[in-house]
């Protein structure tokens, strides 16, 4: 990991909690709602949880097990949670997140860090400018305590990449922590920061959330703005939150919801379909009379699916215990025969943003970096493959690529309201995380949420025998948001399956 300066944490002056009791206090996860209770009433400081949490990362990212969630520490947080304790102190709190830690994935630009994409062909840069949603992050209020290791270029599911290395799965060192948004999950679940920041194209936040005991939402395509996010597919990311509560999951999408682009192609008026607040779906009752059907054909049948079948099941049994009207369907009987979006997409919109980027990366383009050699093999040949492809200005492409999508995002929209469904359910993988250098591509179910533009929610359903955790995922309506919240956030107030790693007491 790279640190951009020498972090410690300053004294603060007599404050209600001791350097030791804050360190143990962050140990419980707090949820951000809880934590911003406890900042207001002066039980704690901004600066002191910066502290504690920079003191986690020195001891389990660089040392101890080593996990390697990390890339770049932010130089600046603990004289920012100073400034901001001093702000509240004077004239009060900005919202929600206002002196919060929070974690970015390391394709999301920072003008004052340096963007990798997880890529030696990147490392080292700095873009000019900050993402759309970490201005937003930092005009709320929140601390981004640095930057989390990726599957290089945000393609696949290891979290491995030239820059940053390999990411270690906390509850078994030896597997997969998944991706590409692994180490923004892996720094969750070892409480790191309250909060990280993932995107998702085919699934790379709600995968690692699931191979991590965390939460992660992939939001309604559209909801989020995307500028200044290095791009796999313009038709298919997004961004999300990723945490260890869904309460917290809420808390995150009240801030970063928006539109930064009118003309961006998937801006889809997330502002006028929105609710006041998300924190307002989290009700424990929300299963009581939920219509959620199980889709029967994400489930595996292998040996290694067999124990997450079980988990799923004892799920199930309790969403209608809860009162659930839960169903059973074999397949959706429909499906996209669009090409795969990337393949038409990620040269020329890898491209765009490298021209936007800034004088580090100046007259770069994604071909010149595909060759340059230092990229992971796989990644390497999976990017090389792309270049010079058919692209979005091919005549066949609204052919073999916008129609077929638009028309399987008709068909599950028309699926999902004729049959008066409130979520889909099946687990976020068929198998438990693989072993280091094993690819889990076959495993991964998250494909139908991205190609329906829906929002996915990715949160706890519970353990293996070896102790691996198993994630449930719950797709919902387009900008419905606000019900797969309700309903993971109630089936965690009843049935709370999250355990902290033991590698990261």
């Amino acid at each position: 990991m790279a640190v951009l300066a020498g972090c410690t944490a300053a004294q603060t002056t007599d404050p209600a909690m001791s350097t030791e009791e804050v360190a143990a206090y962050i140990t419980t996860e707090p949820t951000i709602v809880e934590i911003q209770a406890a900042l207001e009433k002066g039980e704690v400081t901004s600066e002191q949880l910066v502290g504690a949490y920079l003191d986690r990362i020195d001891a389990y990212d660089d040392e101890g097990p080593a996990l390697n969630a990390m890339v770049y520490v932010n130089s600046d947080a603990v004289d920012t949670a100073a400034s901001l304790d001093e702000e509240r102190r004077e004239s009060g709190s900005r919202g929600p997140l206002f002196g919060i830690p929070v974690i970015l994935k390391d394709n999301i630009d920072t003008a004052d860090m340096p963007t990798s994409v997880g890529s030696v062909a990147l490392g080292g840069s700095t873009p000019d400018e900050d993402a759309f949603i970490v201005t937003q992050l930092r005009d709320a209020g929140a601390i981004i305590l640095g930057k989390a290791n990726l599957q290089e270029f945000a393609y696949g599911f290891a979290t491995t990449s030239s820059f940053g290395g390999q990411t270690l799965n906390p509850y078994d060192l030896s597997k997969n922590p998944s991706g590409s948004s692994g180490g923004s999950a892996v720094a969750v679940a070892a409480n790191f920061a309250p909060l990280a920041f993932g995107t998702d194209t085919g699934g790379s936040i709600r995968v690692p959330a699931s191979a991590t005991s965390s939460v992660g939402i992939r939001p309604t395509k559209g909801l989020i703005g995307r500028s200044g996010i290095a791009p796999v597919s313009t038709s298919l990311d997004t961004v999300g939150p990723m945490a260890t509560s869904v309460s917290d999951i809420a808390s995150a999408l009240d801030l970063i919801a928006g539109v930064d682009d009118p003309d961006d192609p998937v801006a889809l008026g997330s502002d006028a379909t929105r609710p006041d607040s998300y924190l307002d779906a989290l009700d424990p009752d929300a299963l009581d009379g939920a219509r959620i059907v199980v889709l029967d054909d994400a489930f595996g049948e292998s040996p290694e699916a067999e124990e997450v079948n079980e988990v799923m099941a004892r799920m199930e049994a309790d969403l209608v215990a809860a009162g659930a009207v839960v169903s059973h369907i074999s397949e959706l009987g429909f499906t996209s025969e669009s090409a795969m979006q990337n393949d038409w997409e990620m040269e020329a919109a890898f491209d765009a943003y490298l021209q936007d980027y800034g004088p580090d990366q100046e007259g770069v383009t994604f071909a010149e970096m595909t060759r340059n050699g230092g990229i992971v093999t796989d990644v390497s040949a999976s990017l090389q493959a792309l270049v010079g492809g058919p692209d979005t200005t091919d005549p066949s492409y609204e052919r073999e690529v916008v129609q077929p999508t638009t028309a399987f995002i008709d068909a599950f929209s028309a699926f999902m309201e004729d049959n008066d469904i409130d979520a889909l359910l099946y687990p976020s993988a068929k198998e438990a995380p693989s072993a280091l250098g094993v690819s889990n591509w076959g495993a991964v179910n998250a494909f139908l949420a991205s190609s329906a533009g829906a929002p996915a929610i990715s949160f706890p359903a519970g353990f293996t025998s070896e102790g691996l955790p198993v994630g449930a995922e719950l797709v919902g309506k387009q900008f419905d948001e606000a019900t797969i919240i309700g309903l993971a956030y109630a089936y965690e107030a009843a049935h709370p399956q999250r355990v902290r790693p033991s590698t990261t007491p």
